[in-house]
């Protein structure tokens, strides 16, 4: 596991049973396999993505950011999104600038099976890297109070 990825997971991750696991469905072992066949690089993707998905399936990361924990260049990471998107393993939902993930729940969930046919799409796990700030995150003013308004 990359440094990267170790800092974008939750401290409890791997010490807490309830969320430290994340299932697949056999029935898509064979859809897995041809996925790998065809790219390497896309079934790697899909796996940082399973293991970073919060419970809902969802997470919005940035194309940098999935380059920075994957390893992979940014068109390798454009081609494996789209081949994942295009074979119904993700679906991406824009939201402006950002976009969220959400991870097929017939192939791989965090949570019980009754609760995904619940799923909320826009509840994800939000990678922020410092790298993609305004500014160095360190260097940011505490918010303590607000400030007056004008009248």
């Amino acid at each position: 596991m990359t440094d990267l990825l170790r800092a974008a997971l939750p401290s409890n991750q791997y010490s807490n049973k309830r969320i430290s696991y994340a299932q697949l469905y056999t029935l898509h072992m064979p859809d897995l396999r041809k996925l790998n066949a065809i790219s390497p690089a896309a079934t790697n993707i899909l796996l940082v993505l399973i293991e970073i998905m919060n419970r809902r399936n969802a997470i919005v990361i940035s194309v940098e950011g999935i380059e920075r924990i994957s390893g992979y260049s940014k068109s390798t990471v454009i081609r494996a999104l789209s081949l994942l998107e295009g074979s119904n393993f993700i679906q991406r939902i824009r939201a402006d600038s950002a976009t969220v993930i959400v991870i097929n729940n017939a192939v791989a969930w965090k949570d019980k099976p009754a609760y995904r046919a619940r799923m909320a799409e826009f509840d994800a796990r939000v990678i922020a890297f410092d790298f993609e700030q305004f500014g160095e995150i360190e260097s940011k003013k505490k918010l303590k109070k607000i400030g007056k308004l004008r009248d």
